[in-house]
């Protein structure tokens, strides 16, 4: 059983681990949890949002504390980056419109750092530096894990002030052709690749016309879900976007399509609730939700 934990539920059950929540109910479902992870039950994998929000910590300490918890319990398994999860719904939702296409060995679930940001090295990095990276460790006198760079968040928040305001410029009749243009466009650089790996010309693909592009669209997890998403912004003018969408979005939100269990804050759980969206994994807000799933 896959669980992906929101980076804040991953701070609940540090707190936990290291004797900051010392409550009977909470000091009962360690124990549990250490028994699922240790026969394999249950897999915490991680993904690369949970890198970069680890490695904005500025607090030493507390960024250890906190690696140290995610890399025990999820003993480095990580899932694909959004790049490998989209080639590969691209690919198995094409095959039946071009016969050409036979989608390549994709793993979903892998190992390290490597596997969650869809990098291959010609070496392994090993299990001390991938321990180093979250934890924020010195590896011969120097600190790794680099991956704080924010400007794609604010780009994002952008993004979803300038759909919000399109309920008044897009007449409503319009909506659905609107985000259907704007969930191609944002997969514009894989779909480009896909096309090019089986040498079909764009303007086959273009030629399938707007309702089967459309359906293509929807039967791909993460663009039914960046879809679903937009809506419930455009649906709101008073949606009030942050600069950490873009990791709830790339990171939980894009976990609740590949996961058995996701665990989420409020805000975006609400959102993969509304209009009765289908998720593959079933939803909860707090770490305690997972006592029934423990026995």
């Amino acid at each position: 059983m896959h669980i992906y934990l929101d980076q804040n539920i991953w701070i609940d059950l540090a707190k936990i681990h290291h004797g900051k929540d010392t409550s009977d109910s909470s000091v009962i479902l360690l124990e549990r949890l250490n028994d699922k992870v240790r026969t394999g039950d249950i897999v915490f994998p991680l993904s690369n949002a949970h890198y970069i929000e680890t490695s904005t910590i500025s607090n030493e300490g507390r960024r250890n504390r906190l690696g140290e918890v995610m890399f025990k319990y999820s003993k480095g398994v990580t899932l694909a980056s959004y790049k490998s999860i989209v080639i590969n719904e691209i690919e198995r939702a094409l095959k039946s419109n071009f016969p050409i296409i036979k989608p390549r060995y994709f793993q979903l679930f892998g190992k390290g750092v490597q596997h969650a940001y869809g990098e291959k090295l010609n070496v392994d990095i090993p299990e001390f530096m991938e321990r180093a990276i979250l934890t924020g460790e010195q590896v011969g006198g120097k600190k790794i894990g680099g991956f704080h760079k924010t400007e794609h968040n604010e780009d994002f928040k952008d993004h979803l002030t300038k759909v919000s305001k399109m309920c008044s410029t897009v007449p409503k009749g319009q909506w659905q052709d609107t985000l259907d243009a704007m969930a191609l466009a944002d997969i514009e650089e894989p779909l480009s690749e896909v096309l090019e790996y089986w040498e079909i010309e764009f303007e086959l693909f273009m030629a399938l016309g707007k309702e089967r592009i459309s359906q293509i669209l929807n039967f791909m997890p993460s663009r039914a879900l960046e879809i679903h998403l937009n809506k419930q912004v455009l649906k709101n003018p008073n949606y009030n976007p942050t600069s950490n969408d873009l990791m709830d979005w790339g990171g939980v939100a894009l976990a609740s399509q590949y996961c058995d269990i996701i665990i989420g804050e409020k805000h975006i759980y609400n959102m993969l609730l509304r209009d009765k969206f289908k998720t593959k994994a079933k939803l909860h807000r707090r770490l305690s939700d997972l006592e029934q799933y423990l026995c």
